[in-house]
């Protein structure tokens, strides 16, 4: 009979083991699933940023040679692109 117990013991502490060791390698793949994520939105955000400075330059007719030249709507929309995607990159950038 103690040995019964003794195998059932030992079986439920593998399976136990078994489980923990899952769900560390679960975790383990959602880390670095979330780094994935996290780098793919900072390079997104830098990328629209970038689109926005454009914008904004041509807006008050820094950088010439389109039709956003000289038109205050277009610094107006690149500046909000601006803060928006700071706003995203520094949400991105927390813990």
């Amino acid at each position: 009979m103690p040995e019964g117990r003794f195998s059932s013991s030992k079986q439920k502490q593998a399976s136990a083991w078994h489980e923990a060791g899952a769900c560390i390698i679960l975790e383990i793949n959602r880390a670095k699933e979330n780094v994935k994520m996290k780098t793919t939105v900072k390079v997104i955000c830098v990328l629209v940023f970038l689109s926005g400075l454009v914008w904004f330059l041509q807006g008050i007719s820094i950088l010439p040679g389109s039709f956003m030249t000289g038109d205050p709507q277009w610094a107006i929309n690149g500046g909000i692109m601006m803060v928006v995607s700071g706003g995203v990159f520094w949400f991105a950038n927390r813990k």
